[in-house]
């Protein structure tokens, strides 16, 4: 069996990078070869991040007629083209943003009865159960490996990351009420400097909207810090992110978030120990995501 991995190309992402390990861990099965599919090659930027999964890079409009083909959700409506018509069609909702937060209700698009659809996120899942009666199979992501290696003893700055491109606006907010904190946007670093800084600040704080299972928050408690998050999307439940209620809040209680904030960096070395079960299970993904894996390849029918 020949799969293709659609990949879009001149990015690099969590998403990008849940679809080469996909891909490399489809490989691993002896029935199937995998490919990561571009269109062209001359737009394709291909991360040194991404080469160590060892995949096989396409470059073609078309694979074989009879291949399974893998998109992921921000290409949906290519699923209604005629031209894909002879294949095997998997969809993979690696978030639920563009038609949670851009698509009117009356316009969701009516998906061939004949699609398989995977998710990155109990929060995906349960989404697309509720506002369009799809049953989508699991199939969640784990960590770059150098954050599974973090020093969790290096000595800790009184300071506050947050990621400058979710919930920018109430981060601000906080940020105004918190002026004689430390506030660090993780913006332009490479995967080494962003590990560096977590691994020497106290506090991570996440209000944007968790359209699916994060992974900055992830690695910034591999790295020893405490997380903060709101209650939109996938941060509302305890299978995606699972840390303590504590420090889950909603938006209209940010006070309440503030105070607890402050909390942590007073009392950091106690508080850190609140994630340790987070790390925990973080440290157990990749085993879930091969038996995830598991679950697709034998809905297509293959076996080993």
């Amino acid at each position: 069996m020949e799969i293709y991995v659609y990949t879009p190309q001149g990015f690099e992402t969590g998403g990008i990078e849940l679809l080469h390990q996909l891909c490399s861990e489809l490989n691993t099965y002896a029935d199937i070869n995998a490919y990561i599919w571009y269109r062209d090659m001359s737009k394709a930027y291909i991360s040194d991040c991404y080469m160590k999964y060892g995949n096989i890079f396409k470059v073609t409009d078309l694979p074989p007629k009879g291949s399974v083909l893998i998109f992921p959700e921000s290409v949906a409506t290519q699923l209604h083209n005629k031209q894909y018509e002879g294949y095997t069609k998997v969809l993979f909702w690696e978030s639920v943003y563009w038609y949670e937060y851009w698509i009117p209700k009356s316009q969701y698009l009516k998906f061939p009865d004949d699609v398989i659809h995977i998710a990155q996120s109990y929060y995906a899942c349960e989404w697309l159960k509720r506002e369009t009666n799809i049953d989508a199979i699991m199939v969640t992501d784990y960590l770059n490996d150098e954050y599974m290696n973090a020093d969790l003893s290096k000595p800790r700055k009184r300071q506050i990351l947050y990621n400058p491109k979710k919930g920018l606006d109430i981060t601000t907010r906080i940020i105004t009420q918190m002026p004689n904190e430390k506030f660090i946007p993780i913006l332009d670093m490479t995967v080494s400097q962003v590990k560096a800084l977590m691994e020497e600040s106290m506090l991570y704080i996440d209000f944007g909207n968790h359209p699916g299972k994060d992974r900055i928050p992830r690695e910034a408690a591999m790295c020893g810090c405490c997380v903060i998050t709101n209650r939109k999307g996938s941060a509302d439940n305890l299978i995606d992110v699972p840390i303590p209620s504590d420090y889950k809040f909603h938006e209209c209680f940010m006070n309440l978030a503030i105070s607890q904030m402050k909390f942590v960096l007073d009392n950091y070395n106690g508080c850190k120990y609140d994630f340790d079960d987070y790390r925990e299970i973080i440290k157990n993904e990749k085993g879930w995501f091969k038996k995830d894996v598991e679950k697709l390849v034998s809905k297509l029918g293959v076996t080993e």
